[in-house]
């Protein structure tokens, strides 16, 4: 989809996913892409924040919406 959808603002992906790509694989697809905002969320926050998550915003789940709300802020204005 990013290969081939502009205009795309956002990307904001769990770091467990089912399949052979994870988040951190997307993460950097997307940025590879120009996509202006990227980060992560993860419900198992002590093995997401691993060193290999450096420099991406991370989002804990479970999160209220104001939290949600405050993370996509921060994504876009860096």
């Amino acid at each position: 989809i990013l290969d081939h959808a502009e205009g795309i603002a956002l990307v904001l992906s769990d770091v467990v996913m089912p399949g052979e790509v994870d988040g951190r694989a997307v993460a950097r697809h997307a940025r590879a892409c120009q996509v202006p905002c990227v980060g992560l969320m993860s419900g198992y926050a002590p093995e997401a924040a691993s060193s290999e998550d450096a420099g991406w915003p991370l989002l804990t789940k479970p999160f209220t919406q104001r939290e949600l709300a405050h993370f996509l802020r921060s994504l876009a204005h860096g």
